[in-house]
Formats: C-alpha cells, sequence, structure tokens
C-alpha cells in the first residue's frame, strides 16, 4: 500500500490514517514553506520503518496543476491500484486538486476527520470508518518536531498517592493549601531545621537541613520523604493533576516533562496528556500568582508542540480573578481553581 499526503502544519490528520492503515510507502507532497513540517513527517513515520519520499519540487501551493503534476509523477513509477490519497492537508486549492486527480484516474481518496474521529472515504465510493489507531504522547510531540528529553519517574509519583486519597476522603484540600503556604513561607527564610503543623493537625512537614519528610493522617500517621522542590517549586500540584487523571480510559499521561524541537530550543510542561488522539498541556502552578504571562507561556507552547487539534489547561491552587479567567477565555485555554473545588479534567 502507498499513501499520498498533503502536507500542512497540523500533522495529525496525516499522522492518523498512516497508523491506521500502514503503508509500506508514503509521499509526501509539501511546499516550499511547509518543508519543515515534512520533514518532522519523514522521521516520524521512518521511525515506524515506513519507507518516506518528499515531493516539494515545483509545488505551489495555490497552482492546482503543480499538484497535479506530481501526483502525475508518482503514479508513472507506482502501481497506481495500491495508491491512496490523503485530500486533509495541504492548502484547499491542493486538496480540490488532488480530489480532481484521483476522480480523474480512479484512485481512491479519503478526508480525516479528526473532530468526530473518522476516515471519510471519498473515492471511489463514500465510506465513513471510525478511527482505530494507537499513537502515544512521544510520536505525537514528534510529528511536531519535539521530542521529550525528561520525564518524571512514576515511583515519585505514586509515593504521593496515600496522602492524596486521604486529603480527598477527609475533604481536607483547603487546610492542606494553606499549610503549604506556611511551608513555603518557612522554606524561603532558608531555615536549616523547622516543623510546619496544620492548625487542624492532619499534616506535618519537617525539614532536617538537607532532609525533608511529610507527615499526615488523624488517628494513624502516615510520613515519608519529600523534594525541597516538591513544596518550594510546587511539584505536588502537578502529581496531584497525575493522581486526578491517572485512571481516564484510552489516555497516556506524563509528568515533569522537558521537550526539545528540531532547533534545540527547550520547553518544559507540568503535564501532558494525550486521549482520543488530542494532546493536552497542563500547567500547574500552586503559589498565589495572577499573571497574564503564565497564560501567554502555556498558549505559545500549546500552539507549536501540538497546533489546533492541541488544548491548553491551567491548574491553579488559588482563585484568579475575573480579568485572568477572561484573557484565558480569550486564548481558549481551560482554567481549573481546586481551591472553588474544581474538579480536574480534560
Amino acid at each position: 500500500m502507498i499513501q499520498i499526503c498533503l502536507v500542512s502544519r497540523q500533522p495529525m490528520p496525516n499522522v492518523i490514517p498512516v497508523f491506521m492503515y500502514r503503508p509500506e510507502k508514503v509521499y509526501l507532497l509539501t511546499t516550499e514553506d511547509e518543508k519543515r513540517c515534512g520533514n518532522n513527517l519523514k522521521q516520524l513515520f521512518e521511525s515506524k520503518n515506513i519507507l518516506v519520499e518528499i515531493e516539494n519540487e515545483n509545488i505551489k501551493p495555490y497552482n492546482p496543476d503543480s499538484v497535479k503534476t506530481a501526483l502525475t509523477g508518482i503514479i508513472r513509477k507506482e502501481n497506481r491500484e495500491s495508491i491512496s490519497i490523503n485530500l486533509t492537508g495541504g492548502t484547499k486549492v491542493m486538496s480540490i486538486a488532488a480530489f480532481e486527480f484521483s476522480k480523474q484516474n480512479g484512485i481512491p481518496a479519503f478526508y480525516c476527520d479528526t473532530m468526530d474521529r473518522q476516515i471519510l472515504h471519498l473515492l471511489p465510493k463514500e465510506i465513513v470508518e471510525e478511527f482505530s489507531v494507537s499513537l502515544t504522547i512521544k510520536e505525537y510531540l514528534l510529528s511536531y518536531g519535539y521530542e521529550i528529553t525528561e520525564q518524571k519517574e512514576l515511583a515519585e509519583i505514586e509515593k504521593y498517592y496515600p496522602l492524596f486519597e486521604f486529603i480527598e476522603s477527609n475533604l481536607l484540600m483547603k487546610s492542606f493549601l494553606k499549610f503549604n503556604e506556611e511551608i513555603k513561607k518557612k522554606l524561603a527564610q532558608s531555615n536549616p531545621k523547622f516543623s510546619v503543623k496544620s492548625p487542624d493537625r492532619n499534616f506535618i512537614f519537617h525539614k532536617q537541613f538537607g532532609s525533608y519528610r511529610l507527615e499526615f493522617g488523624n488517628n494513624e500517621r502516615t510520613s515519608f520523604t519529600v523534594k525541597e522542590s516538591d513544596f518550594k517549586s510546587g511539584d505536588w500540584l502537578e502529581y496531584y493533576v497525575y493522581f486526578k487523571l491517572r485512571k481516564l480510559e484510552n489516555a497516556e499521561l506524563i509528568s515533569g516533562v522537558k521537550i526539545l524541537s528540531d532547533n534545540q530550543v527547550q520547553n518544559e510542561v507540568d503535564v501532558i496528556a494525550l486521549k482520543d488522539e488530542k494532546l493536552f498541556l497542563i500547567s500547574c502552578k500552586s503559589g498565589r500568582t495572577d499573571n497574564q504571562f503564565d497564560l501567554f507561556q502555556l498558549e505559545t507552547i500549546r500552539s507549536i508542540a501540538s497546533g489546533t487539534f492541541g488544548n491548553g489547561i491551567f491548574v491553579s491552587a488559588h482563585k484568579s480573578s475575573e480579568a485572568f479567567i477572561k484573557r484565558a477565555e480569550e486564548l481558549s485555554l481551560k482554567v481549573i481553581n481546586i481551591a472553588k473545588g474544581d474538579n480536574i479534567k480534560l
């Protein structure tokens, strides 16, 4: 099987059909402006042992004849009965040209509908096929030219599960958030030794020089070692978000993620989730912040690392101002305030 793709800056409509049908070879028709996107797809598909050829010679985004010429060249050297054309990418002019070429030459053509998660087979007859594809966060990011260079070990997150279960079963989140604020104040003072107790005595934090321990419980106490960054930088909140989302069906989660672009630019994301071929980038802030810069930063990463099919979520341990909420809405970002009791969901 050979699949021909029209390349655009949104790679998912090309990635999903290739991962579904697993062709032996893929042709990527790309314009000069989309060479980088084509190279990202080539790297991803070749990692799956799929042969890839990039066709960008004289292909113009608004010249239908240039697209038809490229397609003619492909069917002359390949068995046309093994070819199908994905009409989803490229410009509208490129897509129309490819559809006309398919119809004139009796070549199957389809459209990838990412919204309703289905393949619309248009030629030779109309058939709707539901998505049946396995895609990882690593593969999604690679299609945008990003690789994962670092992420938190699951064991580091799981040791917090008993604490979170205790908080939830006893409705103690407000108490824990006040407790967290006191810890941050003490850590900022750089005292070598101190302890912080919550007023209800359900939580105790101990610092003994370079050692940190958290104790919780009412009748029976449980304690475990923690890192300074868990409270000074608020890493515990990203662990909590992971804890809340961990049971989602057909979803993958990673936390404490560093990603590197093909231009060697590094970005950090607190939690990344992938569900139903949609990527969710989640920023977690445990401190008292209402800085709209955090929203612009999240939107920038969402745009460059997941495109129009990505989603940005801002999780805060404190209530946000009306201006902050309105700015998030303007950027199509979801804000979740756990201090208000908002449910953490994608």
